[in-house]
């Protein structure tokens, strides 16, 4: 466990570079091409420089990753076991609905900073800290480890998900999106009839730029995925007509095909 300097501990009265102040040298950013919040570098960063505390709602889960519920991309589970539970269980903190500027750091498999646990006596925290030089408008990125949110497709060869790459995003797949996500989806769908991977692309970003407060963001193969098992639906047997937003994929699916043979 390493140690933080707080006002009793240290000379410079916990504003060195081991406290737990936030660092002014970085910034919530937005990437222009998918509209995806991030922290970004506002100057040259070190490494081994503290950036921040990742604050947040602090739950008690179970040992067992299988026993918990699915992570939807704000819990960073603690190694540091609670003190004599009764029973085995994890710490956690749980930045969904509250929490840092750290909450926006994203996922990459060649990260440029790490969450540490620290400790100062009885109390426990956990702050980002660079482990490479970050340069001025370089984003701010850690490795979440194995318990991803969602299907990495980085293309590394240190891909976390190298092996799965065929598999549904866990979190925004096609099997969770709610009637209020599709009739989203095919609104934009019937206005750009996207064909190819750029105008799927630019499709996400306003699906994701448009999302209501605590809605998932969607990757656009997620959903090009969704928009194919729509019109790729069968009129449900015993069923007089199609199911509105089926009838509504099909014939935009036969619209962008119209527009491709144009």
């Amino acid at each position: 466990m390493h140690i933080y300097c707080n006002v009793n501990s240290c000379p410079y009265e916990g504003l060195c570079g081991n406290g737990l102040v936030e660092s002014d040298k970085v910034f919530l950013g937005k990437n222009t091409r998918t509209q995806i919040l991030g922290v970004v570098a506002a100057e040259d960063i070190g490494p081994g420089e503290v950036l921040s505390q990742y604050l947040g709602e602090i739950e008690h889960l179970s040992a067992l990753r299988s026993g918990r519920p699915r992570n939807q991309g704000f819990r960073l589970v603690l190694t540091q076991r609670p003190e004599r539970p009764s029973r085995p269980i994890r710490a956690a903190i749980n930045a969904g609905k509250m929490g840092s500027l750290m909450r926006f750091v994203n996922h990459s498999c060649s990260p440029v900073a790490k969450f540490v646990e620290v400790s100062n006596g009885r109390r426990t925290t956990v702050v980002a800290v660079t482990t490479h030089v970050v340069r001025r408008g370089q984003e701010v990125t850690v490795d979440y480890g194995d318990d991803l949110w969602f299907i990495c497709r980085c293309g590394l060869a240190s891909c976390r998900h190298r092996d799965i790459q065929d598999e549904d995003d866990p979190n925004a797949g096609t099997t969770n999106y709610s009637m209020a996500d599709i009739d989203r989806m095919l609104c934009l769908v019937e206005k750009v009839l996207p064909l190819g991977k750029d105008e799927w692309e630019r499709l996400a970003a306003s699906f994701n730029a448009s999302k209501p407060r605590g809605a998932p963001e969607r990757e656009f193969e997620s959903l090009r995925r969704k928009f194919k098992q729509l019109y790729s639906t069968r009129k449900p047997t015993g069923v007089a007509t199609m199911p509105p937003h089926i009838q509504r994929a099909k014939e935009a699916k036969q619209a962008i095909d119209d527009k491709a043979n144009v």
